[in-house]
């Protein structure tokens, strides 16, 4: 799980025999083993969180992909149908803007 092979343990082992009493190697033996399931618990609640966290955005990312495959695209046209060049409407209300810059209608 760590990288810590046979030799690693056998290591840490005798060191625990040298530095703490045989008396007091099952309790701290029990303390250890604690704060290892306790850190244990702790990583597998994290994994957890994050593969929800994960499935939520992919849900998020689907749904965007599906509201956008199913808007259909609009072409936006920048003028108005009547106002279109070389259309005889617009070339007519340009005429008369340019002899009434005002837009007010004048009776010929």
């Amino acid at each position: 799980m760590f990288g810590i092979g046979f030799s690693e343990i056998v290591l840490i082992c005798l060191v625990m025999i040298i530095f703490i009493r045989p008396s007091d190697l099952p309790k701290a033996l029990r303390t250890a083993g604690r704060y290892f399931g306790k850190i244990k618990k702790m990583y597998n609640e994290l994994i957890l969180v994050k593969d929800r966290i994960v499935k939520e955005m992919d849900e998020v990312a689907n749904m965007e992909e599906k509201t956008t495959n199913a808007a259909p695209s609009a072409t936006v046209n920048p003028e108005p149908a009547d106002h279109r060049p070389g259309s005889e409407q617009a070339a007519a209300s340009e005429g008369s803007l340019k002899d009434n810059p005002q837009g007010k209608d004048v009776q010929p």
